[in-house]
């Protein structure tokens, strides 16, 4: 077994509603609830202490130059790639303004990054809660529906922690309830593997569940996830979740991870070849051992690749 240590724990508060504040409806809380199971982002609620200090009035939007809110977003998003962070704030509000979904998720974006504005989480909040509070989903427009299913990840991991200094208080029933909902109805793979955190911790009232836990995170992984391509690993490494121990098939996943610049995946990668056992320690693995064991961390650094 690798010498990282996973935690499953669990950060915000147990026993809420996982309806409460699922802005828009009940909807939303139908499908929340209709999973018998449940997850999370690191077992360890993902809980940055996320800081709403700055003010958070939405901005003016001057009503001219645009003839459609159409026109407004792709002009914002034009403006965005000549580097005009001013003119895109003021076209992509005004499009927010008059609802188009593509623009409040780009604005929910670039406060949550601090991309060409302060960061201020609290106003990417407000964006990414809007999507959510608007999506109709009897007549889902196929356009938005990325963006929508990121905004629900968004609004999960901003309950999972928190925003300092505002009323936003760690939720994870409603984190919960966005994870569910975005993975079982978009499909998305950072939902998923929230969800599947959740299961592997057995938290929010919800029982351990290891094998939806890897049910979930094969599901993320097979979309490229590397956080959930690690977690596959560390279940087939253990022998847990309903897997046979398959240290091959560890290997495989690990270095999935591993290529996308898992840290931890590099570190476990390089110590199952050093340790060898499983068909790994076999005389043709010899050399790649030795790379892994000199290397670590520093799988794929150039230096690493040379060796």
């Amino acid at each position: 077994m690798s010498a990282f240590a996973c935690e499953f724990t669990g950060a915000c508060r147990v026993g809420v509603d996982r309806r409460r504040g699922l802005t828009g409806a009940a909807r939303v809380a139908r499908y929340a609830t209709a999973l018998s199971l449940g997850l999370l982002l690191f077992g360890t609620a993902s809980a940055l202490a996320l800081d709403a200090s700055q003010p958070t009035d939405a901005p003016k939007i001057p009503l001219k130059h645009f003839s459609s809110a159409e026109q407004a977003l792709r002009a914002g998003l034009d403006d965005l790639k000549a580097g005009d962070a001013k003119s895109s704030l003021e076209a992509l509000s005004y499009a927010a303004e008059a609802g188009q979904v593509l623009a409040q998720w780009k604005l929910g974006s670039m406060y949550a990054r601090g991309e060409g504005v302060p960061r201020d989480d609290l106003k990417a909040y407000h964006y990414f809660e809007q999507m959510i509070d608007n999506f109709n989903e009897d007549e889902p427009n196929g356009r938005d529906i990325s963006a929508v299913s990121n905004a629900f990840v968004a609004v999960g991991v901003y309950c999972l922690g928190g925003i300092a200094n505002s009323d936003l208080k760690p939720d994870a029933g409603r984190a919960l309830a966005m994870f569910q909902y975005a993975a079982t109805n978009f499909g998305d793979p950072d939902a998923q593997y929230h969800l599947a955190r959740f299961y592997a911790a057995g938290r929010d009232g919800l029982a351990k569940n290891e094998q939806e836990a890897v049910r979930f995170y094969k599901l993320a992984a097979d979309q490229g996830n590397a956080n959930a391509q690690f977690y596959v690993a560390l279940f087939y490494e253990t022998g847990r979740g309903g897997l046979a121990k398959d240290v091959r098939e560890a290997a495989r996943f690990y270095r999935m991870a591993a290529d996308q610049g898992n840290a931890s995946a590099q570190k476990n990668l390089a110590w199952l070849y050093a340790a060898g056992g499983d068909g790994l320690a076999t005389d043709s693995n010899s050399a790649i051992r030795g790379k892994a064991s000199r290397c670590g961390g520093e799988w794929r650094s150039e230096g690493c690749r040379k060796q």
